[in-house]
């Protein structure tokens, strides 16, 4: 194993320490919280010579950092009853700083590959060293009201004021926020058979993000021997290294700014055995921090700038139910929520659309978008050609016309446009990441000294742009291992098969980015299970055992690794744009736990 000796090393501190005084009907508090990490790594390649590949130069990369967040909030806040009245305030702030460093070196050409000659100044050749630093700081001031009349007539006031150092000219935001409910069961009139409680409440508020990179609204700059030498007179022999821009900077940059309003009544029936919550959402989100493309023309390294250019719209219905009841010796506690919204750009500026380039996804058609963001569809949504069969014969291939070079068993594309010709214009939305419906669901049992908790989640309606058909369906992407679905490819004796003819050279092009891809997400999934048993108290002590199964099962038509996609877990500019695409990750893992909870 030549990757044995390697190491990564990871510390993590968290720590707070917290004061308090109370005077009265008033509290003070203040808290300092530190979370500090750093990190370093040592990897070396040896020399090797194996029957399909060689190293012939060695090689040691090391990396450290460190970072660290420090927070300090202060709050006083005020408690009191006056009759009917009760009123509750809040005055606080906050600072948060953050700072990270990071430095990377590599070197080659090491004498010696004993483990402890594994360090960069054995190496010989090419000596390479890099590093960075970050830093970013937000102070907040907030302050929030509660009041209440006769316990029954509840109003809430917030509002805050957020200065951060990731923008320049705009960096305050002011975000008010608002709440009433009105507890209608406690009304003298109030008489509704079967029904105990009832409750109706509004809201109206507004929210703030910031998160953008740091220092994106100031230019950078790099001196680049690539890029940036400059011959001096014209003289070639006089040239020398200058600075090329490798950031474009948006000054005006500002908070974006999400508007939510919301009704919701929340019930009890059967004397609160049944608990029942219907809310009404509407969420608006102005001014939305993308990262734009700029012209090449420009000239710099940077393909792009963030700046503030849109507007976003997510609607939807929250159903939340309960259900908790004993016979005889047997309680148990039933729950089920779902959600159901609607996400749609309402808005953008400047650009006509937000779209991945898949030259970091397909090394084929490396200038077609698999996602494509436009006014009037869901933020994410697939992009590319409607495949809509399989050729079956030559003869079918002439009377469509469009799709010279195909053979039988190659992918039809739909002539979106109807024009005659299928080139990208036809190129359409071809699928949704978001689902329709989002699902959660417990069932708690307690029988005797038996407890037994089931969770279950699950989403319908949404697609997957299924990316691992890249590498493991067509030959063009030789390097890969293959699926065993192409075992069932088209051919002339399987002529019912929806996966197109095994082929080396593609002259169809079916690779391309297409619906060939995009496939059911939804999914019921046990997310965990855990049975435990409870002893009669011995002494002062209590004592309970369980046993416990996360990832249990899920039902799915997906047929990739796992249908829970959602957002990839790394950091671009792109990120958010990019949700639902299965790139081959790591499904999660099924796990078993013993576990022992001991009280005295």
């Amino acid at each position: 194993d030549r990757a044995k000796d390697n190491q990564k090393n990871r510390v993590h501190l968290m720590g707070n320490v917290y004061a308090g005084l109370e005077l009265g009907d008033f509290e003070f508090k203040s808290n300092v919280g530190l979370d500090y990490h750093t990190y370093n790594s040592r990897s070396f390649s040896p020399t090797y010579q194996e029957l399909q590949s060689a190293n012939t130069v060695n090689s040691l990369g090391t990396s450290i950092s460190f970072s660290y967040q420090l927070t300090w909030s202060n709050t006083i806040s005020y408690e009191s009853d006056f009759g009917d009245h009760t009123i509750h305030a809040l005055l606080g702030e906050e600072a948060i700083d953050y700072y990270y460093e990071g430095f990377t070196g590599s070197r080659q050409e090491f004498l010696y590959e004993d483990e402890n000659f594994r360090y960069l100044s054995y190496g010989t050749e090419n000596q390479l060293n890099s590093g960075d630093a970050s830093s970013w700081a937000l102070l907040s001031f907030f302050g929030k009201v509660n009041y209440s009349y006769l316990d029954k007539y509840l109003f809430s006031a917030t509002i805050r004021r957020d200065g951060t150092s990731r923008l320049s000219e705009n960096n305050w935001g002011t975000f008010p926020a608002f709440s009433a409910g009105w507890i209608i069961s406690d009304e003298s009139f109030f008489a509704i058979p079967g029904v105990s409680s009832m409750k109706l409440r509004a809201s109206w508020g507004m929210a703030g993000n910031q998160q953008v990179p740091v220092y994106s609204t100031l230019f950078s700059y790099e001196n680049n021997t690539y890029y940036s030498n400059y011959p001096i007179d014209g003289a070639q022999e006089a040239s020398q290294v200058g600075l090329v821009q490798t950031r474009v900077a948006n000054p005006n940059l500002k908070w974006e700014v999400t508007t939510q309003s919301s009704v919701g009544l929340d019930m009890g029936l059967m004397q609160d055995k049944v608990s029942l919550t219907v809310e009404y959402f509407n969420k608006v989100t102005d001014d939305i921090l993308i990262y734009a493309p700029i012209p090449l023309t420009y000239g710099g390294t940077s393909d792009g700038t963030w700046t503030n250019a849109g507007q976003m719209k997510n609607s939807g219905l929250e159903v939340s139910m309960g259900y908790k009841n004993t016979v005889g010796q047997l309680n148990y506690n039933l729950g089920l929520n779902l959600t159901a919204y609607k996400n749609e750009l309402t808005k953008l500026d400047g650009v006509s659309y937000l779209g991945i380039p898949s030259s970091s996804l397909h090394s084929v058609n490396f200038d077609q978008e698999i996602s494509r963001t436009v006014v009037g569809q869901s933020i994410g949504s697939f992009y590319g050609y409607e495949a809509i069969g399989i050729f079956k014969s030559p003869e079918e291939i002439a009377q469509y016309g469009l799709q010279p070079n195909a053979q039988p068993g190659d992918l039809i594309f739909k002539d979106v446009t109807g024009d005659g010709v299928l080139d990208t214009d036809d190129r359409t939305i071809i699928g949704s990441p978001h689902p329709d419906v989002i699902l959660g669901m417990n069932m708690d049992f307690y029988y005797k000294g038996f407890d037994l908790a089931l969770l279950f989640n699950g989403s319908f309606g949404n697609e997957i742009y299924n990316l691992t058909k890249y590498n493991t369906h067509f030959f063009n992407q030789a390097a890969y291992n293959k699926s065993a679905d192409l075992l069932d490819a088209w051919s002339e004796d399987n002529q019912g098969s929806d996966i197109p003819r095994l082929t080396l050279n593609d002259p169809n092009n079916n690779i391309r980015v297409s619906s060939y891809y995009v496939e059911n997400g939804s999914y019921f999934k046990l997310y965990n299970l855990q049975l435990g048993y409870t002893f009669e108290k011995l002494q002062s002590l209590d004592l309970r055992v369980y046993g416990q199964v996360n990832n249990v099962f899920t039902i799915t038509g997906y047929e990739g690794m796992t249908p829970e996609i959602g957002l990839q877990n790394y950091s671009s500019s792109s990120r958010t744009l990019d949700i639902g695409i299965d790139r081959g990750i790591y499904p999660p893992s099924r796990t078993f736990t013993l576990g022992v909870n001991l009280g005295f």
